[in-house]
């Protein structure tokens, strides 16, 4: 969320608690943070640095 709240642009976050989930923790447990757009579906694991986000929201 720091890294998110230092990009210089307006984005909607949704966070999903995947422990309530078994598909999703086995999913993204190892990855977690995971950022994934919901317009091209593409996923961003952890790590990452400011760089890499930014140019992943681009």
């Amino acid at each position: 969320m720091a890294l998110l709240a230092q990009i210089n642009q307006p984005i909607d976050v949704k966070k999903v608690n995947i422990r309530n989930d078994a598909e999703l923790y086995h999913l993204y447990g190892a990855r977690i943070p995971v950022i994934k757009r919901e317009d091209t579906h593409a996923e961003l694991g952890w790590p990452f640095d400011n760089a890499t986000l930014e140019q992943f929201l681009k």
